[in-house]
């Protein structure tokens, strides 16, 4: 079996569409984190920024990075809102030199996000809790039709398609089923 450099030189340079749900990661480090206090219980404990935090791009985006660190040119395909999580997400494709063109927005749509908060132990850092973001709703028909449309007329310039198509229905993921079927 070849080793995965041999393939990098062998191949051809590609370009794929990365469709889904590009996600943003957000990793707490470094500070106690709950839901609920420790002195008081049930009293909600406020969330703050860390300036150690540390984003990265997670569902399609994930599949995305590992195509990218592969060689393969890619482009994501998906529905973001226009909140700060989803103007982060662009900024980390854009970090990465990828093209955000793909991603239409859908105003009032949140960029899923998942945040892992993590703790200092002994034994070194452990994610002591999670606390996911959907969105309360499907993106607006007419953004569905509307990145159909896109990959339609995209996709002969493309040498593959990749559909991420991991989000449960109740997050309202951008792969409905309308989008599904028409995929």
């Amino acid at each position: 079996m070849k080793g995965i450099e041999h393939w990098k030189k062998e191949i051809p340079r590609t370009r794929f569409m990365i469709v889904g749900d590009h996600c943003v990661d957000r990793n707490n480090k470094y500070r106690l984190s709950g839901r609920y206090s420790l002195e008081h219980q049930g009293i909600p404990i406020r969330e703050t920024f860390n300036s150690e935090d540390e984003f990265a791009l997670g569902g399609a985006g994930n599949i995305a990075v590992n195509f990218k660190k592969l060689g393969v040119d890619i482009i994501p395909f998906g529905v973001i809102g226009t909140d700060d999580r989803s103007m982060q997400l662009k900024r980390l494709y854009e970090h990465l030199g990828v093209q955000t063109w793909g991603l239409l927005v859908d105003t009032g749509r949140l960029a899923h996000t998942y945040e892992k908060f993590h703790r200092e132990y002994e034994r070194g850092i452990v994610q002591t809790d999670r606390l996911d973001t959907p969105n309360g709703r499907a993106p607006d028909p007419a953004v569905q039709q509307g990145l159909l449309e896109m990959i339609e007329e995209e996709l002969p310039r493309f040498d593959g398609i990749y559909i991420a198509d991991q989000l449960p229905t109740n997050y309202y993921p951008c792969i409905t089923p309308y989008v599904r079927k028409g995929l």
